[in-house]
């Protein structure tokens, strides 16, 4: 073979592919003569990419002329992009119409995609997810339960603590308020992002005595140190204490749990006087080779049920009989994978369902081009040509729609976790990453190819070389689309309203309490062990110094907030009737003062509230709720009457000097418990929260309130406030989250069914153009055939919402756990969706009907 001539298999296919071309002959010679020159400049390989890239071209674009001097890559791309530009601009309205079905379709499905992904990443924060497991996470523990957990649990390699508390950086001048946790290092070595610098909490930093340490945050660590690598060793405070950093986390390691960015060693220390009495610990750990939850479980219930033998007087006999264990990644997940999953399923579908919309209106615009494609075949374009355009213009639809929804995907994603109750750990991908990218690549070649590869087949398939389209009387495939789409959004919509209605009967039930205005802030133990007079008093001059704040009506504290934080339970005895503490009722306990009680207007049923002379030292008093009232005493007036509520004192009785109405401080949808209130001033404490009420209602005074507290003590930790409104929609959780979610894919696939209408019935009427000018000019009226036009919208769009019915009323069961106060089959939630899609379908007709109505018969026939 000539030196000079390219390899056989080059010529055999260029031989192949011009083998239609008419000037294929001296094509093949042009290009051996190009290929030539080019393998003596610029050797083999270049010549031989040059003579494929030629003969492709050449063979794309139907003409025999060779332009040896230009050997720009894809130059025929190019022109193709150039002349698909022009086109669309020519039609701007059928332009922005499928740019922006496309566009709301890609940032749906990249905000359910981002979200979803950022979801998974940042709700599993340990490295083995399998072996790591919560323990009884719906309690909190002391130190003591913990330590006889490591002690004599079998099930576990290991097992420690956390405590998330607000803690206090103090750098220079300066002071950062931040979330913090202490854990123990057993936890921390097990966490999946370990340092990026310096070491991790240790074993020896546990030990009771050992130097104070402490890792902080990627975020915390540029914002207080400017990024400085120095500071691993350096000593800095904390909350009042002089830690010695010894380790900077990586960037978003928020671990375990959102807002993290100060880890210290949790210390177990038996001369600790709140050792056995604060509980507040949660638990995990690390199960050993082989253990399964099961066992686990049946490991923790044998330990607790150890605890209730010893030491009577502290637990029920029945304690730890419910203990649970749950994988930590399982929990964490599954609090948000339903309402996520359900998202980026059905962002999925309506991608789909509008790649299929756009595809159906460039049908109907191919139908409407049909006299200029005549015009093009007749001046020689090939087949191919006119294939090769429409792939160019949807194409370049396709790259518009994807840079408009890569900007929408992005700002969506930023506001999907707004909708999750605050704390879950939702984590928004970043719009640039590498998995997002090649998400958005992916959806954009799935859309050129059904956007330009419908209309394209359809055309290909036509019989006619004059790219005459065949008519056909009925609305066809497009049609089933059409009720596929209404079918959905009935559905959606059905769905959505059932959930919409059930948070509009959680937001209508009494809570019992007023939380406009009022916000919550946690503070933190004062760093230096202060003595229960000394605590009383810290707390006093806070609340005084609060309450002469600048719009504060009122403010108080408490010791866990109603639908927020988990509240303590407690047996109750009586002393008209006593009982043995196995055999008593039990109930949540609250430590409270006045001004909290004036913060949430909770009203007084009976007796009186409590006042400062319910002082240490004062006979004990006690408020109970009218469920607790009812439990003890039926219908009897239970003021003046005395009770015990502390195991380890069950004969310290306690007066009740008052009855307030039932407080909402579980789940909204369980029945009121049992509750009573005990004063801050005659009980020790040591964590509660400050609640304070807005004069003008407002909830932006948390700067105003940090200042105040921080002019009684610089050092207490003080945590970011939580307007109790939050607090109660953040309640309705699943059903709020799933509402919303579903509520935006209903209206979209709403938008996307009419669209569907539209373009099939626009199609429809232009394949029948002929015949409608027909039918007009031998007397039909024109409101007949736009009539006939709408009654087709109106059953398509009709017989999808019945199927849509259906399939809702069917699906109604799943969700019936999300419901509360209506039926799965509320007649409201059914009707009003589907009135909503007739007239949606009504709407979408009304245009190609209209259109049908002003077909002029004379142009009609001669196009025919």
């Amino acid at each position: 073979m000539s030196a000079t001539r390219p390899s056989r298999w080059l010529e055999r296919l260029a031989e192949r592919i011009l083998a239609s071309d008419p000037h294929g002959d001296s094509t093949l010679g042009d290009l051996a003569e190009g290929y030539a020159q080019r393998r003596r400049q610029r050797g083999r390989l270049r010549a031989d990419a040059w003579y494929l890239r030629h003969a492709l071209s050449i063979a794309m674009h139907g003409t025999g002329e060779l332009d040896t001097t230009r050997s720009g890559p894809f130059e025929w791309v190019r022109q193709e992009i150039g002349v698909a530009l022009r086109t669309l601009r020519r039609r701007p309205g059928f332009t922005l119409g499928v740019c922006g079905v496309l566009m709301a379709a890609f940032g749906a499905a990249l905000a359910a995609f981002a979200v979803t992904v950022g979801t998974y990443e940042a709700s599993h924060w340990w490295a083995d997810e399998d072996r790591t497991v919560l323990i009884w996470p719906e309690r909190v523990f002391s130190r003591g339960q913990l330590d006889v957990l490591r002690a004599e649990g079998r099930a576990f390699d290991a097992v420690g603590g956390m405590l998330r508390r607000p803690v206090i950086l103090s750098v220079a001048d300066r002071s950062t308020s931040t979330g913090g946790v202490m854990l123990s290092p057993e936890l921390f070595a097990a966490l999946r992002q370990q340092p990026r610098l310096g070491r991790g909490l240790e074993l020896d930093d546990a030990r009771p005595g050992a130097e104070p340490v402490v890792v902080i945050g990627h975020g915390l660590w540029q914002r207080s140190f400017g990024g400085d690598p120095s500071i691993v060793g350096e000593v800095v405070e904390v909350s009042g204490v002089r830690r010695r950093v010894v380790g900077v986390m990586p960037a978003r390691a928020e671990q375990p749990g959102p807002g993290t960015e100060v880890w210290t060693p949790l210390i177990l220390d038996p001369r600790d006087p709140d050792f056995w009495p604060a509980r507040e610990l949660e638990l995990a750990g690390l199960l050993a080779p082989g253990v399964t939850t099961v066992v686990a479980r049946d490991d923790v219930r044998r330990v607790m049920a150890g605890l209730a033998r010893r030491f009577p007087f502290f637990f029920r006999p029945d304690f730890g009989s419910d203990a649970t264990v749950f994988r930590s990644s399982d929990r964490a997940w599954g609090a948000v994978a339903t309402p996520l999953l359900l998202l980026l399923a059905g962002t999925a579908l309506l991608l789909l369902v509008a790649a299929i919309d756009v595809g159906n209106l460039v049908v109907a615009r191919a139908l409407e081009r049909k006299n200029e494609l005549k015009v093009r075949v007749a001046l020689g374009a090939s087949r191919w040509q006119v294939v090769r355009q429409i792939l160019a213009e949807s194409g370049t639809q396709a790259v518009i729609a994807a840079a408009g929804g890569w900007l929408i995907g992005a700002a969506l994603a930023r506001q999907v976790p707004a909708l999750f109750p605050l704390g879950t750990p939702v984590v928004a991908a970043a719009p640039t990453s590498v998995s997002v990218v090649f998400f958005i690549g992916t959806m954009t070649l799935l859309s050129w190819l059904l956007v330009g590869g419908i209309p394209a087949l359809h055309f290909l398939a036509s019989t006619r070389a004059d790219v005459t389209v065949r008519s056909r009387a009925r609305v066809g495939a497009a049609g089933g689309l059409v009720i596929a789409q209404a079918a959905l959004a009935t559905a959606l919509l059905i769905t959505a309203a059932l959930l919409l209605r059930s948070v509009r009967s959680l937001e209508r039930l009494q809570l019992g309490f007023d939380p406009s205005g009022v916000i919550a802030l946690p503070v933190a133990p004062p760093p230096t062990p202060l003595s229960p007079a000394q605590l009383q008093s810290l707390q006093h001059r806070i609340e005084a110094r609060v309450s002469g704040t600048p719009n504060v009506e009122a403010a108080g504290w408490i010791s866990a907030v109603p639908l927020l934080d988990v509240a303590l339970e407690a047996p109750v005895n009586r002393e008209d009737e006593p009982m043995e503490v196995g055999a008593a009722p039990t109930a949540t306990q609250f430590v409270v003062d006045a001004g909290a009680l004036a913060a949430l207007r909770v009203e007084m049923v009976a007796g009186r509230a409590f006042t400062d002379a319910d002082a240490a030292g004062s006979p004990p008093v006690i408020i109970i709720n009218e469920a607790l009232a009812r439990t003890l005493w039926q219908d009897r007036d239970p003021v003046g009457r005395r009770i015990a509520v502390d195991p380890h004192a069950w004969d310290r009785w306690i007066t009740v000097i008052g009855v307030v109405r039932d407080l909402r401080y579980g789940d909204l949808a369980r029945p009121v418990q049992p509750a009573f209130y005990l004063p801050r001033q005659q009980t020790y404490t040591a964590s509660m929260r400050m609640l304070v009420r807005s004069a003008a209602g407002s909830t932006s005074i948390g700067p105003e309130i940090r200042a105040a507290i921080a002019d009684v003590s610089p050092d207490l930790p003080v945590g970011d406030g939580r307007a109790l409104t939050t607090v109660t929609r953040d309640a309705q959780g699943p059903a709020r989250v799933m509402t919303s979610l579903l509520s935006v894919l209903a209206l979209l696939a709403t938008a996307l069914g009419a669209v569907g209408l539209h373009a099939s019935l626009a199609g429809w009427v232009a394949r029948r153009r002929t015949e409608i000018g027909t039918r007009l000019a031998l007397g039909a009226m024109p409101r007949e055939l736009s009539g006939r036009v709408l009654a087709t919208g109106l059953g398509l769009t009709g017989f999808g919402v019945l199927i849509g019915s259906a399939a809702a009323a069917l699906a109604s069961r799943s969700i019936r756990s999300l419901l509360f106060g209506i039926s799965p089959l509320d007649p409201v939630a059914f009707v009003a969706p589907a009135v909503l899609l007739l007239v949606v379908g009504v709407l979408a007709a009304a245009i190609p009907a209209v259109r049908a109505a002003a077909v002029a018969p004379a142009q009609a026939l001669r196009d025919g």
